[in-house]
């Protein structure tokens, strides 16, 4: 006689023989390293932060035949990881543009007299 799968959620509990045996789960070995779309194919990435609630990555990917670096924020709802924000780089060009602009704004943070906060 055949076991047959009764639930999947926590644990797999089967039916053999007319006895139901629960097998707990474990680890899942299907799970994702980011949580991003089925459709992309993810080729690395690295984690910037990660706690319980919020997590940040940057990930190198494909989309539709086109290769992508992306920097993504998830937050935690329940049991799942939700897209909250990502921002896509889509070559060198436009890196060195957000990188030079990030990089003049940078004095700010560290509260350099000479940078100048400037009024709409």
């Amino acid at each position: 006689m055949r076991a047959r799968v009764i639930s999947a959620r926590v644990a797999t509990i089967i039916k053999h023989n007319n006895k139901v045996v629960s097998i707990p789960r474990v680890i899942n070995l299907t799970e994702k390293k980011f949580p991003v779309s089925e459709t992309l194919k993810v080729a690395d990435g690295k984690t910037l932060y990660k706690n319980d609630r919020w997590w940040s990555a940057v990930v190198a990917l494909e989309s539709f035949g086109r290769k992508q670096v992306c920097i993504y924020l998830w937050n935690k709802k329940g049991d799942e990881w939700k897209r909250r924000q990502k921002f896509v780089v889509t070559g060198q060009s436009n890196w060195e543009k957000l990188k030079a602009a990030v990089e003049s704004l940078l004095p700010y943070l560290t509260g350099d007299p000479q940078f100048v906060i400037k009024e709409p």
